[in-house]
């Protein structure tokens, strides 16, 4: 229960960073849903001439990785729960139950958001184009209007809640291998034809990283992990051979298909036993734990809150002023932190209230 919660603090942590950094003037973008060699070459240039924002630089190219690192436990949580505890819910109690657990979260975070942005003068949408979002649908429209950008995640979820549910659970390793094959080769297959104008936002690749073909081999790998203890994930050697898969898909659009694996064979490396041991070469180690276990706890809000967190001081940070710049951060983090811890004890103990009713 701690590693994987462990995980979720890892995967968190780079998220929220990755949405901050990433909009800095100063930083290179990513490669999330299109593919631009100019974009590693200019990281590269960047770490070659020595910073100054290093950190904030690597955050915000490769943060992104951190979803792979959700879509993995997803899957994996799915099987625990429902596979191997015997947890049985016909298919549209499932998808119910499990929207009514996305909206507990995008709700309150949505309503905050349109509640401010009223109070400011600032909001521009009409109304109904909340109804895409709330409905799961956004990622699916080829125009996406996702209010706030990360809540894309809400709808891939969903989608995968359907799949999971009627194709994949309890079916054995060839619908699971199979169902990860064919979305691989239609990526592949589509990033291939495409490979003349992959950093184009109006591509079918980039649509289609908006939903879950792509993401299908990160879900899947995670469902098969939980089932079959993919021993490979948690070789010495493990993270040596992500970080290469990583990189060379930096440079590769077809092995960027798959450089998700990558990802979750250097998170897997952050999974260990708990120590007590008082050795100072332990110290960072276990406080490193303690504090992706903290994150990690509160990550289901700390997800829908930060975006909200970000509207308002990213332009603190776009002040061509370095001290304004960390400075944003330390708020950015500190904020959505707390919002976070509250909102996961105040439901926690509404929960708890309920129970004892």
């Amino acid at each position: 229960m701690k590693n994987t919660t462990l995980l979720k603090g890892l995967g968190i942590l780079l998220i929220i960073t990755h949405n901050y950094m990433h909009w800095l003037p100063g930083c290179v973008a990513e490669n999330e849903y299109t593919f631009s060699l100019e974009r590693i070459e200019m990281l590269a240039q960047y770490l070659g001439d020595g910073g100054p924002h290093v950190l904030l630089n690597i955050l915000s190219h490769f943060g992104h990785y951190g979803v792979a690192i959700f879509l993995f436990l997803s899957g994996y949580g799915l099987v625990k729960k429902y596979e191997q505890h015997d947890v049985r819910e016909n298919s549209i109690v499932f998808i119910g139950h499990h929207a009514m657990k996305l909206w507990r979260l995008m709700v309150p975070a949505v309503v905050l958001f349109v509640v401010i942005e009223t109070i400011l003068g600032t909001w521009n949408r009409p109304m109904s184009r909340l109804l895409p979002l709330l409905g799961f649908y956004s990622n699916l429209q080829p125009g996406r209007d996702l209010i706030l950008g990360p809540w894309w995640w809400f709808g891939l979820m969903m989608q995968f809640y359907i799949l999971w549910r009627l194709i994949i659970y309890r079916r054995g390793k060839i619908v699971l291998y199979t169902t990860m094959g064919v979305c691989l080769a239609a990526v592949l297959t589509i990033a291939w034809i495409e490979r003349g104008s992959l950093e184009s936002t109006k591509t079918l690749t980039c649509y289609l990283h908006y939903n879950f073909p792509p993401s299908m081999l990160a879900f899947g790998l995670g469902v098969a992990h939980a089932r079959y203890n993919l021993q490979w994930l948690r070789q010495w050697w493990s993270p040596l051979v992500g970080i290469a898969v990583v990189l060379l898909g930096s440079f590769n659009a077809g092995i960027w298909c798959i450089s998700s694996v990558g990802a979750l064979m250097i998170a897997m490396a952050f999974v260990g036993k708990d120590t007590d041991s008082e050795n100072p070469q332990h110290i960072i180690y276990l406080n490193m734990r303690i504090i992706l276990i903290f994150l990690g706890s509160i990550s289901a809000w700390l997800f829908a809150l930060h975006p909200v967190v970000r509207e308002y001081t990213i332009g603190m940070a776009r002040q061509n002023n370095d001290w304004l710049l960390y400075l944003s951060i330390i708020v950015y983090l500190g904020v959505s932190i707390l919002l976070a811890w509250f909102m996961t004890n105040m439901m926690k103990n509404k929960k708890n209230y309920t129970h004892t009713q």
